[in-house]
């Protein structure tokens, strides 16, 4: 007994807290009524009482003339401003007149001021729906339309599996379920429309549920019992679409999602591993084209998203299934028809709440073009770890992409945002395939020509773009990466990177790079500030760079980089781009380290091999000479066409820097005693110090020369390096007087011996 007492007590407290509740509303809802009603009634509110007013004045007469000093007022006679009311018993009050102000001057404010106008009342603001209001109205409805569609769906697989029926019977009572479902639907509306509200969403869904049972139907009929060919069980298919696409028009916008999401499930709903794999590739491909048609005729978001996720959903199951073929597919369908929804305009009477058309209509292409370049790296990882390693089907799918995209931005349809991760998604892709390849076997046949191929294709569509003038500068700078990475790629893939296969695609990358910069000066404001150009020409020189330490070997890149330095500066001078210069100060510092390189034993450089005895020093000589005059040259070319003196002083130093370099080393070698004479370490010292002094001396300003940073410094900095070296050189390093190894020996004269000679040098 106690124990029911403690069960039923909090019961009893909650009851009676309802009940204070419930009598606090009832209470609630009477004021508001009587409020309502006195609203209704129109009668004003009584006046407060006018207890304590103020009594009003009495009606003025005419205008008193104003009383004057002259005048002679009697003592005993009273004078009044305004004469006395005469006396009465009414109580009706009497409107004063407006009095005349003194000396009859006029008034300032005739009318009286326009009362301001009343803002319009605001809106009254929805408040927003709760989950127990729409579990109420809609959610009921929604759970238990996917249920009969589930179990539609479920009876179909049942029937098919099981032996107790005939495959012909199986598919009579499948349209016979189907038929009887949309039978339903329609019964349920016909009632709505005789007692609306009705209940509309019960019978789309039964609709729905209808639809999706003739979508397995009419599968069945052709990939399991073959009792049709392909043509008559694409026609079926093509007649669930069209029937659709019909009821949508009587029951609206929730058939549509129903049928679109269920009959895309129906393949896993019935065991997809049994489906034969061109013929689910068929099924899923013709229903999400039967559902994107719904979907732009009839301007119906929800129905999108429903059919763009559902092609997702099965392109990660042929990923997981390793089904490359049939996930390529099924994400270009995915990518056409969002990007089609972009061309479906919207109308003026679209909703303006919620996901509407428009917001499709703006973003879906963008969104769907860049989500399917992003998720087309999936392919690429499961192509890595076939055994022929080929990469054609997700390298053009890529592409195909890139393309899509390029034609959705120049009918501006699309973000250029898009054009630029479709380029992302395609390098990356290249890039996770040799990531992943590496680890299992080497490249695929097809690698080198496909990589190429993506390489010029991505430049042809960053110039059939044709953006606005405000994206132009995104979509060169992703066609000339996207270009120059792939360029890049090609020749890290070839066995052996001095070898034409590696060099030549570079170089041929390069100048499709310089002929884009070329043509994108039709469209620039200013070619020599334009960033777009800009973008180009400088992938080209990152290309021509690149090449150079491809194609020549190691003794001969510094002559190389020079050579590319006076190319970069003729274009300066020529087209007048502001990225030539850069690139020109970038190839004459990748020459001067060259030239000063120590080398190493996997990497020898141009002084390693002369030293070395690898390489005559003539030849030495004459590459040096060369790198120097050609550098000089650059520097003449810019500096009389007065594009820009630093860059002019730069390259000049630069020439001096490979000039003196080329002395040291003969100086050097000659000290070794390969002439058949060595030279002492304090004489080699001081020949290398006059040598730094003298260039500084010759590299100083004239007296009429107006130099510019470089040309005002560079000579006096020489001349400090000489000075000292002379003093840390001879002084310290090795000098016998501090010991230790690496000293040089002091012969000659007591006085006039090697280390008086080097310190008297630079004084000399």
């Amino acid at each position: 007994m106690e124990v029911w007492v403690l069960a039923f007590l909090p019961l009893a407290v909650w009851v009676w807290l309802q009940a204070q509740r419930i009598d606090m509303l009832a209470r609630r809802v009477a004021e508001l009524e009587l409020q309502m009603f006195a609203l209704r009634s129109g009668s004003p509110a009584p006046a407060p009482p006018q207890s304590d007013a103020a009594p009003q004045a009495p009606e003025s007469g005419a205008p008193q003339d104003e009383l004057l000093l002259t005048e002679v007022v009697p003592d005993d006679v009273l004078v009044l401003d305004n004469p006395l009311p005469d006396p009465s018993n009414d109580v009706a009050e009497t409107t004063a007149q407006s009095p005349h102000p003194r000396m009859h001057s006029p008034l300032l404010l005739d009318d009286p001021p326009a009362t301001a106008e009343q803002p319009p009342p605001a809106a009254p603001v929805e408040p927003p729906r709760r989950l127990d209001q729409w579990l109420a109205e809609k959610g009921l409805a929604w759970i238990a339309g996917i249920a009969l569609a589930m179990g539609a769906i479920y009876l179909v697989s049942v029937a098919i599996q099981s032996a107790w029926f005939t495959p012909a019977i199986q598919l009579a009572s499948a349209v016979a379920l189907g038929i009887v479902l949309v039978g339903a639907s329609e019964v349920a509306r016909r009632v709505g429309l005789k007692k609306p509200p009705g209940h509309p969403l019960i019978a789309a869904l039964l609709a729905g549920a209808g639809i999706v049972t003739f979508y397995a139907t009419a599968w069945a009929a052709h990939g399991i019992y073959q009792f049709v060919d392909w043509p008559a069980a694409t026609a079926l298919l093509a007649l669930c679409a069209i029937a659709l696409i019909a009821l949508s028009f009587l029951h609206g916008e929730a058939l549509g999602v129903l049928a679109t999401a269920l009959a895309l499930l129906a393949p896993a709903l019935t065991s997809s591993p049994s489906w034969p794999s061109l013929a689910l590739t068929s099924y899923v491909a013709l229903v999400g084209a039967g559902g994107f048609a719904l979907a732009l005729f009839r301007r119906w978001a929800w129905v999108a998203i429903a059919r763009v996720g559902g092609l997702y959903f099965w392109f990660f199951a042929s990923i997981a299934a390793d089904d490359v073929r049939r996930a390529l597919t099924l994400i270009s369908f995915a990518s056409v028809g969002g990007a089609l929804m972009a061309f479906r305009a919207p109308i003026a009477s679209d909703a303006k709440k919620g996901l509407t058309w428009s917001a499709i209509h703006e973003i879906g292409s963008s969104v769907a073009i860049s989500i399917s370049s992003a998720l087309l790296i999936w392919g690429w990882l499961v192509v890595a770890q076939a055994p022929a390693g080929r990469i054609a089907g997700p390298a053009l799918i890529s592409i195909f992409h890139v393309a899509l995209a390029t034609f959705a931005v120049g009918e501006r349809r699309a973000a250029p945002s898009a054009l630029a991760i479709a380029v992302a998604g395609l390098v990356l892709g290249f890039m996770a395939y040799l990531r992943a390849r590496g680890v299992y076997a080497p490249l695929g046949d097809d690698f080198y020509p496909i990589v190429l191929l993506a390489a010029f294709c991505t430049a042809a569509c960053s110039i059939l773009a044709n953006p606005e003038k405000d994206a132009r500068a995104l979509i060169a700078s992703a066609g000339s990466i996207g270009m120059a990475l792939l360029a890049a790629l090609a020749a890290a893939s070839r066995s052996d990177w001095h070898a034409l296969s590696a060099w030549a695609p570079v170089f041929m990358s390069a100048a499709v790079a310089f002929g884009v910069a070329w043509w994108s000066e039709r469209s620039a404001p200013e070619r020599n500030t334009d960033v777009a150009i800009g973008w180009w020409a400088g992938a080209g020189a990152a290309l021509v760079l690149l090449g150079v330490e491809s194609a020549f070997p190691p003794e001969l890149r510094t002559v190389g980089h020079a050579a590319a330095t006076l190319l970069f500066a003729i274009g300066l001078t020529w087209r007048n781009w502001r990225i030539a210069g850069w690139a020109a100060l970038t190839a004459a510092a990748l020459a001067v380290g060259h030239a000063l390189a120590p080398g190493a034993t996997l990497s020898p450089s141009l002084i390693s091999l002369t030293l070395a005895r690898e390489l005559p020093l003539w030849g030495a000589l004459l590459t040096f000479a060369g790198a120097a005059v050609t550098l000089f040259g650059a520097s003449t070319v810019i500096r009389r066409s007065n594009s820009s003196t630093s860059i002019a002083e730069a390259l000049s130093a630069a020439a001096a820097i490979v000039a003196l370099t080329a002395a040291f080393v003969a100086l050097r070698w000659v000290a070794a005693g390969n002439a058949g004479v060595m030279l002492d370490g304090f004489t080699e010292t001081s020949l290398r110090v006059v040598g730094l002094m003298a260039s500084g001396l010759v590299l100083l300003p004239r007296i009429h020369e107006s130099p510019g940073l470089i040309g005002a410094w560079r000579g006096h900095v020489l001349l400090c390096l000489g000075l000292l070296y002379a003093l840390l050189a001879p002084g310290m390093a090795i000098n016998p007087w501090w010991g230790g190894p690496g000293r040089a020996v002091v012969s000659g004269l007591p006085l006039l011996n090697a280390l008086a000679v080097a310190f008297a040098a630079p004084a000399a």
